[in-house]
This record gives C-alpha cells, sequence and structure tokens, in this order.
C-alpha cells in the first residue's frame, strides 16, 4: 500500500499511526532532498508498528537520472535490515505500507 496524495510532512509517529490504521506491522518513512544541481538524497527509515520501533535507516546519493540505481540500494538496505529482526518470511507482519514524504 502507498499513501499518495497525503499533505504535510509524514515523520515516523505519523508514519506509525498511520501503519496502524491500515493494519500494517512495517512502515517505511523518508526523505527525498534535491542535493546540488543534479544529484539527490533518499533516506528511509524502516517502523516496526506494532512495537513502536526504528529496525534501521538506509539512505542513497546519485544522480537524479538514476532513480533506479537509488531504488536498488534502497530496496537492499531495507531488506537488510528486515533480516536482522527475523528470519525473512517469518516476521509475522502481516503487509508493508509505504510513504512518501519531500520538502
Amino acid at each position: 500500500m502507498v499513501a499518495q496524495g497525503r499533505r504535510g510532512r509524514v515523520d515516523q509517529v505519523g508514519g506509525v499511526a498511520f501503519a496502524r490504521r491500515a493494519g500494517a506491522g512495517l512502515v517505511v518513512v523518508g526523505t527525498i532532498a534535491q542535493d546540488g544541481r543534479d544529484s539527490m538524497i533518499v533516506s528511509a527509515t524502516l517502523l516496526d508498528a506494532a512495537r513502536d520501533r526504528s529496525l534501521g535507516e538506509v539512505s542513497a546519493r546519485d544522480a537524479l537520472l538514476r532513480v533506479d540505481r537509488v531504488a536498488d540500494s534502497l530496496a537492499v538496505g531495507l531488506l537488510q535490515r528486515l533480516g536482522h529482526c527475523a528470519p525473512f518470511g517469518q516476521s509475522g507482519f502481516p503487509r508493508l505500507v509505504r510513504l512518501r514524504s519531500g520538502r
């Protein structure tokens, strides 16, 4: 589930609250910021909504035109954080919710 069209800044508290309303066990909140003229920094935090705790943070920086590499880096990093918490496929979380926030 992706929360699109949401207005306002999404922080960890808001992300956890949204995940709970949606019935999700995990939520990813983060920011996308331009870094200079032609690059971006994307940061994401994986949160356990049921236990109200952070499972880890990841970030990636690359050229604005290389969204593919940024997405790959974030996906790998988030899966690694998830893997440190429980064996893959045995986490007991019903689904993953991602909220987007920009500046």
